[in-house]
């Protein structure tokens, strides 16, 4: 689960349940602005205080955690770096031995479309209906495409300060055999081996992606 994203509707649910994080002096500002304007504006986890947000952390990771004691949760660098790391704290506060399972694109100018129009259209997977039709747009995806490769460098280097060696995976293998990619998983983790289930979501991509990926690869910004 995306437990860390503080833009989706399952974190303001889980605050909702929790009653955590609590908003701090910065937070109170938005939420007055929010109401004279009545603008939905961006979330910072600066709205929150650090000490609310920790006890967020603490108490949704027993709710996530698997039979075996396994905490599972997907995370994006921006993510990582802003929630956790610029205030302090890394994936040891679950003091707890970390794995680390990196995903990437192959084809990171397929993800960057995709991110684009997921951005325009609001459907970030499969069971979403989304709405409205995305227009190409070269610059979004040429900002989407820098913004990916600078993340998936910030990772590496992250590794490489750490000395922690994840388990690698692509997008495309993952879609290509599940079975394999959760075996790889599964190894790292010491775990048996199980039989994967057929995925309930799909990808989303269609004869649009190809085109706009025609596109923009034509305008040599790849």
């Amino acid at each position: 689960m995306e437990m860390m994203n503080i833009h989706t509707k399952l974190f303001t649910d889980t605050r909702a349940r929790l009653g955590v994080p609590t908003l701090s002096a910065l937070g109170y500002g938005a939420a007055a602005l929010r109401k004279v304007t009545r603008h939905d504006l961006p979330r910072h986890i600066r709205h929150y205080t650090h000490e609310s947000y920790l006890e967020y952390l603490t108490r949704i990771a027993p709710e996530h955690t698997t039979s075996n004691g396994v905490l599972g949760l997907k995370i994006h660098w921006t993510q990582y770096r802003d929630n956790l790391l610029r205030r302090g704290d890394d994936a040891g506060f679950w003091r707890a031995p970390v794995t680390w399972v990196l995903i990437r694109r192959d084809n990171d100018v397929r993800q960057a479309i995709s991110f684009v129009r997921a951005q325009q259209t609001n459907r970030w997977h499969s069971d979403m209906p989304g709405h409205g039709v995305a227009t190409y747009d070269e610059r979004a995806i040429a900002d989407a495409l820098s913004e990916i490769r600078h993340n998936y460098g910030d990772w590496n280097e992250y590794f490489a300060d750490t000395g922690a060696e994840p388990v690698h995976l692509t997008y495309e293998s993952l879609v290509a055999n599940p079975q394999h990619a959760i075996d790889a998983v599964l190894d790292a983790l010491g775990e048996p081996r199980v039989v994967v289930p057929p995925p309930t979501m799909k990808p989303v991509s269609d004869e649009v992606n190809d085109e706009w990926e025609k596109l923009f690869r034509s305008s040599g910004r790849a």
